[in-house]
């Protein structure tokens, strides 16, 4: 799809009429002015009375750049054609506009890696990292360079650049602790690596003609065999390793011995078939090779992955997961083995496939110049995030993420996304299991209904301004304040008070909703009013809510897991509320309370209120949920507690 960037000129009626120049930069490229008016990353405007100082007056001249991996198009509307744009506007020209296309170039280079909770991929806006961050597999180091290879294990992540090898994750030290063998600590005497491979807690490179592998060696999968000579294909599983070379094909590591299942089910006894294979691929506990058009698989069979369905027709790409394999033959792409993530659900009108690949419980293809993912989904994982520059709101849900930029929403989770189709998006909200926006076309909801939440009333669709979710209902606003709730209404949530007072700002919870008046925050469902001076801001959770005001934080409520004890902080500007603890967005920066603050209190405990100040990068949102925080930052989000990791989207 082409990327548009917009300009427009609109009269405003002044005491004489004046036009202004407006551009709106949604990636893909800059466009900048000869005098020098128009330079901007978003979104900028010059007037036509700016303009007439110009030589000659009122006319200014457009030049567009493409970003890298793309290219210039051509313009529409005032100009035409690939050559600079001069559009002349004066007092009384009248409405222009000029619209310049850029487009990613048809070579532009796609990396991407699915490891077995994360992924990673390189496309045209960057690295970009999405799933689990427990181990920080997510946290790209900065200053990398430009990106020649890319790869993910089961908890580490590592890229190679002009300067070299760089892994991050777990395994950055070898302490011996859990996960922590040293496999993201890369020798010093690994300078060029020709091959990358990485298993779950191991590395194997090929430097100088020869391999090296590092990390955890439980099954022997760093005894790099003897007699291996000129290898150019390295592949590792879960815990064994497999090299083409001119010498054959060689693997070690788990199974060399065949115990019947995994670990050890001969997925390194190569058969005496398999002689001068052209790929190879490796599971969990099985290997398979691409011969002569023919998949041969051998190694643990439990989930069907060495049936090796009928393939009629050339192999264009061929990918291994854990306990599946897939094959893409014609732009169609076949898989077969265990079914339990979804991983042979295979995705309805993909087309234009030209990048597979396989992770633990998941598949990617890159078809139609879009990444596409589908399998195991409990981070996220499947829902690979588009590159969404700046973003300026984050929502949550338990199992469902909303990020939003200043047009466009983009949601990942394990439950029914908003549709691609969002235009000019003002507002997102996620409830339990449903979620609402507001776009161009209005207010709409998606997901669970069976409290008629996402049924949302007519009056409000075209008039509203702002939406928030709660558990299983909602209540909109419109432009003149009023106040409009459905959904599950059994406490009185969704009966708003009738003395209300223009509204601005909603907050909603289970079985609440709370709005904003000069002096408290009236509710109405399961929590009583509060008196406020000023409130700038408010959140509401289980069975408590919190809010900003002109002398600081305040919650109120059931005081369990101390979600009550706000902690000193000064000039809080953000603030966000779980179940049963308290986040908020200060001086100090992002400061939680309640449970999950480290200090061992029984219920809801998952580290939600143990902020990684590290691994913040200027927080300027902080959300809650049930069990987990997440914080929008320069580098796009964060989460912790019962959900870790981290998305970026810059």
């Amino acid at each position: 799809m082409p990327i548009f960037k917009l300009f427009s000129l609109s009269c405003l009626a002044v005491l004489i009429t004046a036009c202004n120049l407006t551009v709106v930069n949604e990636g893909g490229g800059v466009v900048q002015s000869g005098s020098g008016l128009i330079d901007c990353g978003e979104t900028c405007k010059v007037s036509s009375t700016l303009l007439e100082n110009n030589n000659p007056p009122f006319e200014e001249t457009l030049f567009a750049t493409p970003d890298e991996g793309y290219e210039f198009v051509g313009w529409e509307g005032a100009c035409s054609g690939t050559q600079t744009c001069t559009v002349r506007v004066t007092h009384f020209s009248g409405n222009k506009k000029v619209i310049a296309h850029f487009q990613p170039l048809a070579n532009t280079r796609v990396l991407f890696d699915i490891g077995s909770d994360h992924a990673c991929a390189h496309i045209d806006h960057g690295l970009e990292c999405w799933g689990q961050n427990q181990y920080g597999q997510l946290d790209i180091p900065t200053g990398l360079g430009e990106i020649q290879s890319l790869h993910t294990g089961a908890r580490h992540s590592c890229v190679t650049t002009e300067s070299g090898l760089h892994c991050w994750g777990a395994g950055e030290q070898n302490s011996g602790e859990l996960y922590q063998y040293g496999q993201s600590d890369v020798p010093d005497n690994i300078h060029q690596p020709s091959q990358v491979a990485l298993g779950w807690n191991h590395t194997c490179v090929i430097e100088s003609g020869q391999v090296v592998c590092w990390g955890f060696n439980e099954f022997g999968q760093l005894n790099v065999p003897e007699g291996i000579v000129n290898p150019h294909t390295l592949v590792a599983g879960a815990h064994h390793n497999c090299v083409l070379a001119d010498s054959g094909v060689h693997c070690w590591g788990a199974g060399l011995i065949d115990e019947g299942g995994y670990p050890q089910a001969g997925q390194s006894l190569v058969p005496a078939t398999v002689t001068h294979p052209s790929a190879i691929g490796l599971g969990n506990a099985h290997t398979c090779a691409l011969q002569d058009n023919d998949i041969i698989c051998w190694g643990e069979g439990t989930w069907g992955q060495l049936d090796v369905p009928e393939i009629n027709g050339e192999i264009d790409l061929f990918a291994v997961g854990g306990t599946h394999a897939c094959v893409v033959v014609s732009d169609q792409v076949q898989c077969w083995g265990t079914n339990q993530s979804g991983v042979l659900e295979i995705p309805e009108g993909l087309s234009d496939i030209n990048v597979l690949q396989a992770g633990n419980r998941n598949v990617c293809v890159f078809a139609a110049e879009k990444l596409t993912c589908w399998g195991h989904n409990h981070y996220g994982l499947s829902e690979a995030p588009r590159s969404l520059a700046r973003p300026l709101q984050l929502a949550l849900a338990q199992q469902q993420i909303c990020i939003r930029t200043e047009h466009d929403a983009h949601c990942w989770g394990s439950f029914t996304t908003n549709p691609d189709t969002l235009v000019d998006v003002v507002d997102v909200a996620l409830g339990q299991r449903h979620g609402c926006y507001i776009d161009a076309g209005g207010l709409a909801c998606y997901g669970d209904n069976n409290h008629q939440q996402s049924l949302v009333p007519a009056a409000i669709v075209d008039t509203a301004v702002n939406v928030e979710a709660g558990f299983d209902h909602n209540c909109a606003v419109n432009g003149a304040g009023a106040v409009t709730c459905w959904g599950d209404g059994w406490s009185g949530a969704t009966d708003v008070p009738l003395d209300l007072q223009p509204v601005s700002i909603l907050g909603l919870g289970n079985q609440i909703s709370c709005a904003l008046q000069p002096t408290e925050a009236v509710c109405w469902g399961g929590l009583s009013s509060y008196p406020l001076d000023n409130p700038i801001a408010i959140a509401v959770g289980n069975n408590h809510g919190c809010a900003i005001d002109n002398l600081g934080v305040h919650c109120w409520g059931y005081n369990s897991s101390g979600k009550l004890n706000v902690p000193t902080m000064s000039h809080a500007s953000d603030i966000a509320v779980g179940w049963e603890h308290g986040c908020a967005l200060a001086e100090e920066g992002v400061l939680c309370w309640g449970a999950g603050d480290g200090s061992g209190k029984p219920n809801y405990d998952y580290g939600q209120s143990v902020v990684p100040h590290t691994h913040l990068v200027n927080p300027r949102d902080v959300e809650a949920n049930q069990t987990f925080s997440c914080a929008l930052d320069d580098l796009g989000v964060y989460c912790w507690g019962s959900r870790n990791f981290r998305v970026i989207t810059r």
